[in-house]
This record gives C-alpha cells, structure tokens and sequence, in this order.
C-alpha cells in the first residue's frame, strides 16, 4: 500500500474467514477496523477496535445482506477510510453497486478480484471493464499481484491471471511526480499459495506499455 495511513479513521474489511493479520496491523495503527462475514460467528480473535457485522456484503441491505453504503454510513465514523476487500467474486456487484460519494471517502482500496477470466467472455467483459472504468474515475492503480492460487489463462496472446489483487490510490492524494511504474513484481511480493507454481506478471500488465 502507499505509506499515507496518517489520518486514515477506520478500516472496512468484508470477508473475514480464519484470517484477520491484515486487521490487526490497522488497528495497531489506531484505525476503527469494521468486518462482515455471514459465513463465521466473529473474528478469530478479540480486538478492542474491531466491530463484527454477520453480514455479507452485497447489493441490496436485508436480514443476511448489507450494502456497502450503508456498511460506511452507518458505521464508519466521519474521515478518510480504507477499504480491504475479499468476498470471493461479490465485488463485482457490490462495488458496482457502491455510490461515487462511497468510494471517494476510501483514500485506499485493497481488492482481490476474481473470476478475471471472464473478461473474455461476452458479458463477463463488459462487467469487468465497467468496474475498472468506474474505479479509475476516482482512483488510480498503484500495485497489482497475480495470484498463484488458481493458474490463469491465456488468450489473444495475453496471459491473464484469474485471480488478481489489485492497490488502488483515490487521485487527489497521488502528486505530480507519482507517474513512473515500478517494476513487478514489487520486493514486498510473495506468492500466495507456495506449493504451487509462482506467476509472472507479462509487462502489459504495468501500465508501462
């Protein structure tokens, strides 16, 4: 992530499973760190920052469902937010979903996107490119990683990773230096699932061609 946490005042983190690291380094850093998962009880562990919601994240709010406006109106408090994301194919249309004023209260988002092999199907394509295009209106890819947990495909000559994480940074805090590309995959990378085979990022995917 871009090291520019100071002022961030909370944490959205949907999708909680056994698996809370990420969470507890935001709260160490003071930030009011809000989950949801209808899949688990609560988190693996007790925080003092933490607040559980048994909810999955979606694109309308009910008994089992919350959308993620109202997650953020009704639970964040006022400021900056940061926005970790892992529901397992659900952020097409939560996201889609999610209001403009939404997105831009969230100086960072942390996505893992799945299914991106869709993209070359035809209907999987058009909801893909509207999710990139309505996130790039308001924010700028700063970091992508492939991961290794599920192979990728290829076509057209382009190797496509179905499983990708992706760092995006809301625009207005991006200066007028912050336009080279980093090389990938970044010294901080690591694969996801050791026992299986590492992929490589083709160059495409750096913005630099």
């Amino acid at each position: 992530m871009p090291d520019d946490l100071q002022g961030v005042v909370a944490c959205i983190s949907p999708g909680v499973s056994d698996e809370v690291s990420f969470d507890v380094e935001m709260a160490n850093r003071g930030m009011k760190v809000i989950l949801a998962d209808a899949s688990v009880e609560g988190p693996p562990i007790e925080n003092g920052s933490f607040e559980f919601h048994k909810k999955f994240l979606g694109p309308k709010s009910n008994q089992m469902f919350i959308r993620l406006d109202d997650l953020v109106n009704d639970f964040a408090p006022a400021g900056d937010l940061l926005l970790q994301m892992d529901i397992e194919g659900a952020e097409y249309s939560v996201l889609l979903d999610c209001s403009e004023e939404t997105l831009a209260r969230f100086r960072i988002i942390v996505l893992e996107i799945h299914d991106l092999g869709a993209m070359f199907g035809k209907f999987g394509a058009g909801v893909v490119a509207t999710l990139v295009e309505k996130l790039n209106r308001s924010h700028l890819v700063v970091h992508n990683h492939a991961n290794n947990c599920c192979g990728s495909e290829t076509r057209f000559g382009i190797e496509v990773p179905r499983v990708m994480e992706l760092t995006f940074y809301r625009r207005d805090r991006l200066g007028a230096s912050d336009t080279s590309y980093a090389t990938l995959p970044h010294p901080l990378d690591a694969d996801n699932v050791p026992a299986r085979p590492p992929l490589q990022l083709a160059k495409v995917w750096s913005g630099a061609e």
